[in-house]
C-alpha cells in the first residue's frame, strides 16, 4: 500500500517508546516503509563502531519524517540527526535539532561545531564500508568503462521523476521533446513501464541505454544535491540538470561534462542537446570528457572519515 508522504511530513505524536536494538542503536524518523537495519546510516555505524555500541553506549540516528520531539526525548547517549531533503520545506527541522543531538548532517553550507556536511548522493554512490581504494575504483571505472557505455547508447534521453513541484520537468521534458521523443520511467508523464517491465526497476541499468537523462533538482538551494546527477554520470549518460545555481559540487564533479538548463535561456540548451544527439564526433569528446574533478576521491574519503570521527566523539565522550 502506497504511504501517504504528506501525513508523516506534517503529523505530530506526543506517544513515544524507547525501543533501541540490541547493540543499543535506535532509529527513529527514517523514511516511511524502509527497515531500520537496511539505512546507510545504521549500515555504516555497525560496521564501524560493533565492537563499542551497547544498551550503555546507545546511539540514535534520526531524521525528520515524524516528531521531532521523539528526538529530543529519546534517552540514547549520542544522537545523530540526518536529513537528505532540503530543509527549506520542513520548518520544524530547520535548525537540524542542533539544540539537542550531538551530530547534525545535511547537505547545507554551514560552518558551526555539531554539524557535517553529508550530502544524500553519497549513500547511493557508496557503500557504507567504502574505503578510499574502492572510491577511487568506482569513480576511475566511469571514465575507463566510457568507450564501452558509448557503444550501448541505443536511446535519446530519458526522465525519472514522481511529480513536477517547480514546472521545470515538464518544461525540460517539452524541450527536449523537440528533438526527439524522450522516455519518461517514472510517474510524471509516464510513457514507458521498461523501467519496471524490464530493468526490475533498477534504475542505471535502465539509464545506461540513453544519451541524456533530465535530472534536476525539485528546488534550488546552494549544496543541495540529490543522487540524481550522479546516477546520471554512473550510468554514462550526459546530464540534464538544474539545482544548486547550477553549480553542483563543484569540488567532486566536472561542470563541463554536464548540460544545464537556465530558464531564461532554454534556446541555448536546446541547441547543445541538438549539436550533440546529431554529432557522433561532439557527443563521444563530450563524453569522453573526466565526470569527476581531479582529487574527487580524495574529498569524498575526506567527508568517510569526518562522518567516522564525529560519531567516534560522542560514542567515546565522558557522560
Amino acid at each position: 500500500m502506497r504511504l501517504n508522504f504528506w501525513r508523516y511530513l506534517f503529523k505530530t505524536d506526543d506517544h513515544y517508546t524507547y525501543t533501541p536494538f540490541d547493540n543499543g542503536v535506535e532509529v527513529l524518523n527514517f523514511w516511511p516503509g524502509q527497515a531500520s537495519k537496511d539505512l546507510w546510516l545504521y549500515r555504516f555505524v555497525t560496521a564501524r563502531f560493533e565492537d563499542i555500541l551497547d544498551k550503555e553506549n546507545s546511539l540514535l540516528l534520526a531524521s525528520l519524517f515524524g516528531d521531532k520531539s521523539h528526538i529530543r526525548k529519546s534517552p540514547s547517549k549520542t544522537k545523530v540527526f540526518f536529513s537528505g531533503e532540503n530543509l527549506a520545506r520542513f520548518r520544524r527541522y530547520r535548525d537540524y535539532c542542533a539544540d539537542f543531538v550531538d551530530l547534525s548532517l545535511g547537505s547545507d553550507h554551514i560552518n558551526r561545531p555539531g554539524y557535517l556536511r553529508f550530502p544524500l548522493w553519497i549513500m547511493f554512490l557508496f557503500e557504507p564500508d567504502s574505503t578510499y581504494e574502492s572510491i577511487k575504483a568506482k569513480l576511475d571505472s566511469v571514465k575507463q568503462n566510457s568507450g564501452n557505455i558509448i557503444a550501448a547508447k541505443q536511446r535519446f534521453c530519458s526522465l525519472i521523476c514522481s511529480h513536477d513541484k517547480n514546472g521545470n520537468r515538464k518544461k525540460l521534458f517539452n524541450l527536449i521533446s523537440t528533438v526527439e521523443k524522450v522516455d519518461s520511467a517514472g510517474k510524471f508523464l509516464n510513457n514507458t513501464d521498461a523501467l519496471k517491465t524490464v530493468y526490475q526497476d533498477n534504475k542505471v541499468a535502465f539509464l545506461r541505454q540513453y544519451k541524456f537523462n533530465i535530472c534536476p533538482e525539485n528546488t534550488n538551494r546552494h549544496g543541495y544535491v540529490t543522487e540524481k546527477v550522479f546516477e546520471a554520470i554512473v550510468s554514462g549518460c550526459i546530464p540534464i540538470y538544474w539545482g544548486d545555481n547550477n553549480h553542483p559540487e563543484p569540488d567532486i564533479l566536472n561542470k563541463k561534462a554536464i548540460l544545464f538548463y537556465d530558464r531564461k535561456n532554454p534556446a541555448a540548451l536546446l541547441h547543445q542537446v541538438k549539436t550533440l544527439h546529431d554529432n557522433r564526433e561532439a557527443y563521444t569528446e563530450f563524453i569522453m570528457q573526466d565526470r569527476f574533478q581531479p582529487g574527487a576521491a580524495d574529498r569524498i574519503y575526506e567527508m568517510f572519515t569526518a562522518l567516522e570521527h564525529g560519531i567516534r566523539a560522542g560514542l567515546t565522550k565522558p557522560r
